[in-house]
């Protein structure tokens, strides 16, 4: 005769297997599965006062056309989401009020809070840090990584004037070193680290990532995602991805899907927020371009050679190319990449940079504001690349270099191996506000810059490579010593204007990476 003992066994052991093999049940939750950091991973996650504990615990569980409903807080997961949905079915990874959801790959306060500090010189701080730290946020700003010369570059770098918040790492003692500005010492409780991650490449690339996606169909919105490291999002053999009202931090790439097995495609990139916040600020009152280009280029938004891409109404800001996007196409898929409604504001290096095939982009009605270079054409190898109808509005004092840059990094003269042009590009109807009007250098056929206005400071002698064809533009030359900021002067951009990029639960005066865009830019200039 069974004993209650045995039917109480018996009813664990099911419990037991279902939570290991984790079925998808979707008739128990009415196509809803419920994420609460006070949930439990034991439930199935039907309505919120059953739901599992994890994000990734619902991304196991999901079924084709199933919503993730991720209620308020904090979750300290890295997800790797391996089941997808279908094309008319996607599964969906929801905020239920978005902006209230931070997905972050921070340690545990726990970590944290047992930091000891000892005094160095020069206001720097130093502890024995629990593992080689790469990346850090302090008082939710980014902290400047001082990646080679240890603490002796990194003393020479904080002596400089109105030097930010930095950091380096000494593999040999374990020891983190931390100077913040204004002297003051290290708040355990305003310091973010990064779990124990894998050491990045030479050039600080990580293959770490808060999300990581190894399936298709699938659709995130009203996520905070935070301290990704390599990523935020990571595209692994994925696609048909739409990624909405997020914002994206603390990660080199906001969206990465260069590493991959199969070339991702589709993907929908619309009103997200990436920032490296102060990221310009560093370049414009504290260090040299190249030591911020060096260890910062490649902080973007999106970073892919995908086919099918569009990308709109986002906001970047504090960047370094704030996009590279060079898609890669083949007979089967010729959709490359449409541009447009974004705001890209405060940038170290290129608003967009195509280094590659580059084929099929269309860059359109965006509005660029204060970065080192407009368009990195450097190389478009096949093209072609139509930009027209933008706003490329470049303030006195600020960190532009130039409007167009037609220069070939890996253009040897004379090498019969390597004499690809910068090609098919069709740059009309911009108007360009800002330093230098055009570098240029290497074979460059097919160009052709025709009924844009040029206000520029200066240009080469001839302003152009004989290699483009130039018509119909209006040259205004701008005075040396300075000029009114044409983000708020309306002759650069009267009867033009774009939706209000970002997420739309937004307030940008509440956020400190985009507080001042309503003080450089007139609020004429966005749709509500």
């Amino acid at each position: 005769m069974t004993s209650i003992r045995d039917i109480f066994f018996i009813l664990s052991l099911i419990l037991a297997g279902l939570n290991f093999w984790q079925p998808s049940l979707p008739w128990l939750r009415q196509s809803k599965i419920y994420v609460s950091p006070q949930g439990s991973d034991w439930h199935f996650g039907g309505s919120a006062q059953t739901a599992v504990r994890t994000i990734q615990r619902a991304a196991n569980l999901a079924a084709p056309g199933e919503e993730i409903i991720i209620l308020p807080g904090i979750y300290r997961e890295e997800l790797r989401i391996s089941r997808g949905g279908r094309p008319d079915r996607p599964i969906t990874f929801r905020a239920q009020t978005p902006g209230t959801v931070t997905i972050t790959n921070q340690a545990p306060e726990t970590v944290t809070q047992k930091l000891t500090w000892q005094a160095e010189r020069e206001g720097i701080y130093s502890t024995v840090a629990p593992w080689p730290i790469y990346f850090a946020l302090y008082n939710k700003q980014v902290l400047y990584h001082v990646r080679w010369g240890g603490l002796g570059r990194l003393q020479t770098l904080v002596a400089k004037p109105n030097a930010y918040g930095a950091f380096t790492f000494d593999h040999a003692t374990n020891r983190l070193y931390l100077f913040l500005p204004k002297g003051e010492s290290p708040q355990n409780s305003k310091l973010g680290l990064h779990r124990q991650i894998p050491s990045p490449w030479e050039w600080g690339n990580s293959r770490v990532a808060n999300i990581w996606l190894e399936t298709k169909y699938l659709v995130f919105d009203g996520l905070n995602l935070e301290l990704g490291a390599g990523s935020s999002f990571l595209l692994w053999d994925s696609g048909h991805v739409t990624i909405k009202n997020c914002l994206l931090t603390g990660a080199s790439s906001g969206i990465s899907t260069q590493p991959h097995i199969q070339p991702a495609s589709h993907l929908l990139v619309e009103h997200n927020l990436y920032h490296n916040y102060p990221q310009h600020g560093w370049l414009r009152h504290w260090l040299p371009w190249r030591e911020v280009y060096a260890q910062y280029f490649n902080s973007s938004l999106i970073s892919s050679s995908s086919a099918h891409v569009t990308v709109r109404h986002n906001l970047i800001t504090h960047s370094g190319d704030a996009l590279q996007i060079s898609p890669r196409l083949n007979r089967h898929d010729q959709a490359g990449a449409n541009i447009y409604g974004n705001l890209l504001i405060y940038g170290t290096d290129d608003a967009i940079e195509m280094d590659g095939l580059a084929q099929n982009i269309h860059f359109h009605h965006n509005l660029v504001y204060d970065f080192f270079q407009n368009l990195g054409t450097s190389p478009v190898l096949i093209g072609p690349v139509l930009v027209e109808n933008n706003r490329f509005l470049h303030p006195a004092g600020g960190v532009n270099g130039s409007q167009v840059k037609l220069l070939n990094p890996w253009y040897k003269p004379g090498d019969p191996n390597n004499r690809s042009p910068i090609q098919n590009i069709q740059i009309r109807d911009n108007i360009f506000v800002g330093n230098y009007l055009a570098y240029w250098g290497p074979p460059v056929e097919n160009v052709v810059v025709e009924d844009n206005t040029f206000a520029v400071k200066g240009s080469k002698d001839p302003p152009w490579h004989p290699g483009v064809t130039a018509r119909n533009n209006r040259m205004i030359d701008l005075p040396r010593s300075g000029y009114p900021n044409p983000g708020t002067d309306s002759q650069w951009w009267a009867g033009w204007s774009m939706a209000r990029p970002g997420p739309r639960w937004l307030n940008y005066r509440e956020h400190p990476a985009t507080q001042d865009i309503n003080q450089v830019l007139s609020p004429e200039l966005f749709q509500q």
